[in-house]
């Protein structure tokens, strides 16, 4: 094409290899993979890219859908064999209390409302609890704002309860997770909360006592 096209007002070249600018031109990002060269009639300007041509692909193929239970529903599944299950929320909220008082926490532990299912598993240890929707908790003798998931779940034993999921707490502007909390047998008045990462902070024990007046519940 080193003649150009006769009546042609355009000629466009493409080349997949090193081109050195015309003499006499000036390019800025001479001797690049992809360049291109465009001749009018009386002029010649040469451009080069730094950029590399996007090649279309193939769209993905998008595996079926497979419904997966969360584990939190996978385990409440494995030990409702044999559990006692009550549901409706009042009656809930007192065997929740019930149960509180009898391992020798606090009996405020579990602020929940509407709650429409509590299972305990005293072979297994294992207790859940449902409500209709997530719930905010703030417990203002602690200064701490405590978030309940629309499902608790976790291992009980005296004096604690482990492998906690569906509760955290609001450290400054993050969420962080509460694994375990428990009180100690050799100073009952302090209950000491831990997350799963091992990290621990200890309150008055009497701060997550049962009390309306003291504490604000955050419907979310």
């Amino acid at each position: 094409m080193s003649g150009g096209c006769p009546g042609s007002p355009l000629l466009i070249c493409w080349a997949n290899v090193l081109i050195k600018p015309r003499q006499g031109f000036h390019t800025a990002h001479a001797g690049v993979p992809l360049s291109f060269l465009l001749i009018p009639r009386r002029r010649v300007v040469t451009f080069s890219f730094r950029h590399r041509l996007l090649h279309r692909s193939a769209p993905l193929v998008t595996p079926p859908q497979v419904h997966v239970p969360p584990m939190a529903q996978q385990t409440i599944e494995a030990h409702r064999p044999g559990a006692e299950i009550y549901t409706g929320d009042d009656l809930c909220r007192q065997k929740a209390i019930d149960l509180l008082e009898e391992l020798n926490l606090p009996r405020g532990l579990l602020p929940i409302e509407n709650v429409e299912e509590i299972g305990i598993n005293r072979q297994t240890g294992f207790v859940w609890l449902r409500q209709k929707k997530a719930l905010n908790y703030t417990f203002r003798k602690a200064g701490r704002l405590v978030s309940y998931g629309a499902e608790v779940t976790g291992f009980v034993e005296d004096r604690r309860m482990r492998r906690v999921t569906g509760v955290k707490s609001r450290e400054m502007l993050v969420w962080i997770p509460l694994g375990e909390f428990f009180v100690n047998p050799k100073d009952t008045t302090k209950i000491t909360f831990r997350t799963p990462a091992g990290l621990s902070k200890t309150y008055p024990a009497s701060a997550f006592e049962l009390e309306e007046q003291g504490n604000q519940r955050l419907l979310t």
